[in-house]
């Protein structure tokens, strides 16, 4: 649920209140609070380990009303909460055929496999990553005490790239997003550590992300459009000496790389991505 609220789109939950009681409310927004304790996260964590409540609309008691996660908590306030959630409604914009669990799913495949590539990354081009490698290998230790956390969300596929051509990015990172065709709508997983996601608002930071085609009506190598971690970046092109042929997966190395900004809602002049 969190990664449809995360997108914008409202989430109708259908609440059973016992005694054949039932009623529906619809969540708009997240409430985020303590940070988890690293031995207590779950396999590759998401940003929902954060949420402490979900803003909810409930047309018998009003707008923006705190549902716990588990009743009885002292924040919330509803007499009712997450355990009493029976199903859900998600209104996915039209075209959109890939759920974000299956995208987040195969974002982090695609991470776990940089991570089991990093040492031969490093060993194959040691002259040409600068100071990649200690951001690298910062990331890829966090990978493997499993404190990396994930964010998945759904966008434009031209406001992702806006936003990514204003980020703080290296600039072959950025010629690889201008050459690379997005569809009308994608999923972005967004991938920061447990201390990085901890920060302030302003201060947090990512160290990669993947791009999964949401209008695809099945997963393969072609879902995969653009992919960033430490000292590495692949995009989904077309052969320079074959424009009408199929995509191919080019791979740029990536000189002093550095961690960025995530997607940021509210003040856009702050480089947000």
């Amino acid at each position: 649920m969190n990664r449809y609220v995360d997108s914008g789109i409202p989430v109708i939950l259908g609440l059973n209140l016992g005694e054949d009681i039932g009623h529906a409310v619809v969540a708009s927004g997240q409430v985020f609070g303590v940070a988890p304790q690293a031995d207590q996260l779950p396999t590759n964590p998401t940003r929902a380990e954060f949420c402490s409540a979900f803003y909810v609309n409930d047309d018998q008691q009003g707008p923006n009303l705190r549902m716990q996660l588990k009743a009885p908590a002292s924040h919330g306030e509803t007499d009712y909460s997450v355990e009493d959630v029976t199903f859900l409604i998600i209104p996915l914009p039209d075209k959109v055929f890939v759920p974000a669990e299956k995208a987040e799913a195969f974002a982090w495949d695609l991470l776990r496999t940089h991570g089991t590539q990093w040492e031969n990354l490093k060993a194959d081009y040691a002259n040409d990553l600068g100071t990649s490698v200690g951001v690298g290998d910062v990331f890829v230790e966090a990978l493997n005490d499993n404190t990396v956390i994930a964010r998945t969300y759904l966008t434009y596929g031209w406001k992702y790239k806006h936003r990514l051509l204003r980020n703080r990015l290296k600039d072959p990172v950025h010629e690889a997003a201008r050459a690379t065709e997005l569809p009308r709508y994608v999923w972005v997983t967004e991938f920061g550590t447990l201390a990085s996601f901890s920060e302030p608002k302003f201060q947090r930071r990512i160290f990669a992300h993947c791009v999964v085609d949401a209008t695809a009506k099945s997963m393969g190598d072609d879902s995969r459009l653009f992919f960033h971690a430490p000292g590495i970046v692949i995009s989904r092109v077309h052969d320079a000496a074959n424009p009408n042929g199929p995509y191919t997966q080019h791979t740029i190395v990536i000189e002093d790389d550095q961690a960025y900004y995530p997607k940021l809602r509210g003040n856009l002049d702050f480089a947000g991505y």
